[in-house]
């Protein structure tokens, strides 16, 4: 004898069904641990490269017999701001009673003055056969220049050069060159 389909045991049959179908799938669910993380990305970053440096034009001075000022300009050779320029002022040997000086102006040197006044003095005196490094805080702006004087003082029996050798410290950071890696990170 067969038993109808609606009856209670094919019901019971079909709840069971059920309820153990919904624990598989809450079981697989919950097994899997993961859940669905959404997001968006907006915009761009590119990796750029960045240097300083500073060139002084020109790089040295001389004088036969008698003192005098003469002329250089600096130049913000790199695409970063410049935090202080050292000079390392090297004076040749040589016989004279000459004294020698450095400035700094921020703009062009006009008979002897820098804007009215005497401009910024970079260390010194600087005597005959020495080499001596020398900070300034006043420098080029990106793409700008400052302006040098560099003075001898007095009579000199053979001819005696200055020379400057510079370098440079970054508004940031001490390195010579940086370069800015793109970095992701994931929320």
């Amino acid at each position: 004898m067969r038993r109808p389909r609606g009856g209670p045991i094919g019901r019971r049959a079909a709840a069971a069904g059920f309820v153990l179908l919904s624990a598989v799938l809450v079981v697989a669910a919950g097994a899997s641990g993961s859940s669905l993380v959404q997001g968006q990305t907006r915009g761009s970053e590119g990796v750029t490269a960045s240097s300083w440096g500073a060139s002084s034009s020109p790089m040295s001075f001389t004088w036969d017999l008698v003192g005098g000022s003469q002329y250089a300009t600096v130049s913000n050779t790199g695409t970063v701001a410049l935090g202080a320029v050292t000079y390392t002022v090297t004076v040749s040997a040589g016989l004279g009673l000459t004294t020698f000086t450095l400035a700094v102006c921020t703009v062009a040197w006009s008979g002897g003055l820098c804007s009215g006044g005497t401009g910024t003095a970079i260390g010194g005196p600087y005597s005959i056969n020495s080499s001596t490094p020398a900070t300034s805080a006043v420098v080029p702006p990106v793409g700008g220049d400052v302006y040098l004087e560099a003075t001898a003082s007095g009579v000199t029996v053979t001819s005696i050069t200055m020379t400057l050798t510079l370098a440079v410290t970054g508004s940031s950071t001490p390195s010579s060159d940086q370069v800015r890696a793109a970095s992701t990170t994931d929320r």
